[in-house]
């Protein structure tokens, strides 16, 4: 009498079919749970090279230019200026440094007190500083602390192979560390006044003369607009520059 293997019914191969399915569904389930989430890679420049305000020097180095006072006329402006920049926005005293390796630097000092003095600051401070290298020309600089804006990195960075040859950050897309930081400092160097870039100015008095002549205008149902002289309208310029 022989034995032969019992041939497995329709319910037994249904049963390994669910069972196959059940196992499959765990395993899936198992690969949604591990999933990894990537964050996206930041490719704002203002947020990767961000603009902050911060305590800042206002440096003049003034020269000796042999003009009026020993420094010429168009210092003598930019230190009126450079004062009522100071009125508007310095903190603490303006200073007046001379280098301490060339006294014969104090005799422009008086023409920089008076051009100080134009500008409305008639009291600076006297002060002296040791020059970096001592064989070269040292200015006489005229310092004082203001809110400035500036970029929190340092430009200049480049730790990223920006080929992606030889690395694999090339492949991600990605802008690189110094993406930006050049045009962010340009423009933070540009603005007037830094306090514009954190909140906006509040409205301004309207000009009361126009305003006035306007409503005049449209109480009698003339037109308001600027009328320009249009007598070059048209006109061709042959001056070529001339």
């Amino acid at each position: 009498m022989s034995l032969e293997p019992a041939r497995p019914t329709f319910s037994g191969r249904r049963f390994s079919v669910l069972a196959l399915l059940a196992a499959s569904l765990g395993l899936t389930a198992c690969m949604a749970v591990r999933r990894v989430v990537i964050d996206p890679v930041e490719m704002d420049y203002r947020k990767i090279n961000p603009i902050v305000l911060a305590q800042g020097d206002r440096t003049l180095d003034v020269f000796y230019d042999g003009g009026a006072g020993g420094i010429g006329g168009r210092q003598i402006n930019d230190l009126r200026s450079l004062a009522q920049e100071y009125r508007h926005s310095g903190e603490g005293p303006l200073m007046i440094a001379t280098p301490a390796n060339d006294p014969a630097s104090n005799r422009l000092v008086p023409s920089i007190r008076r051009a100080l003095a134009e500008g409305g600051v008639p009291s600076p401070v006297a002060a002296t500083y040791a020059p970096a290298d001592p064989a070269a020309i040292a200015p006489i600089k005229v310092t004082f602390v203001r809110l400035k804006a500036d970029v929190a990195t340092r430009c200049g960075r480049w730790p990223s192979d920006l080929s992606g040859i030889h690395r694999f950050e090339g492949l991600q897309n990605a802008p690189w560390e110094n993406f930006g930081c050049a045009y962010q400092s340009a423009f933070a160097q540009q603005v007037a006044d830094p306090l514009d870039l954190v909140r906006s100015r509040p409205e301004g008095a309207p000009n009361a003369t126009r305003r006035a002549g306007v409503v005049a205008k449209y109480a009698k149902g003339e037109s308001t607009a600027v009328v320009y002289p249009d007598e070059n309208k048209g006109k061709i310029s042959l001056s070529f520059g001339n």
